[in-house]
């Protein structure tokens, strides 16, 4: 609502060269805006001393909000304790070795997929990084499978070593050869004796 003065004309803005009709408290939308922004920032800082680290014992990273960093903050807002550990991150630690994937997911409550992805790390991080340099054109994906030679849309990247430093260095190949590799593999127990002819 526009205010109006006495001779039924909008009044201005008392900001100097704004000529804007005034809003609030003598002022346009615009300065009104700025000024209300100012005063909640200002009240801000006057409450909570922003230096220095987060409040926590053993947290160094600066402060966000209330004495907390952005983390603790998160947490404090959402669970209301800056120490509470969201449930993803406890299942991420709690993982027993002799576990198989299915019944990992049953107990987690989690998919079979991402069961795989907890109890095989490397696996799902070099797979991660064929698929980001094949979006970004660092690899490429040939026609033929490079076993059999056969042409095929559906080539399968199979990976000698799951260490992020050979991560992208993979053999082409098609499902039917690709299931076969990993037969034989299973066969002698080890890859190192596996020949890549």
């Amino acid at each position: 609502m526009r205010r109006r003065g006495k001779n039924g004309n909008p009044l201005k803005c008392a900001i100097e060269r704004c000529f804007d009709d005034v809003v609030s408290l003598g002022l346009c939308g615009m300065h009104y805006q700025r000024e209300w922004h100012q005063r909640q920032n200002h009240k801000t800082r006057e409450r909570f001393d922003r230096s220095g680290p987060c409040a926590v014992e053993g947290c160094d990273k600066p402060q966000a909000s209330l004495g907390l960093c952005r983390v603790h903050y998160g947490r404090q807002r959402v669970y209301g304790d800056p120490l509470h550990v969201p449930p993803s991150r406890q299942r991420e630690r709690i993982i027993p070795a002799e576990m198989g994937p299915a019944k990992l997911a049953q107990v987690l409550g989690v998919s079979r997929q991402r069961a795989d992805q907890l109890l095989q790390p490397d696996k799902h991080k070099a797979r991660t990084l064929v698929a980001d340099a094949l979006r970004a054109g660092r690899l490429v994906k040939p026609s033929r499978c490079q076993r059999c030679s056969a042409k095929s849309e559906n080539l399968h990247a199979h990976h000698w070593d799951y260490h992020p430093d050979a991560a992208l260095d993979v053999r082409w190949l098609c499902s039917k050869c690709h299931g076969e590799v990993h037969v034989y593999l299973r066969q002698i127990g080890q890859r190192a004796a596996y020949q890549r002819a």
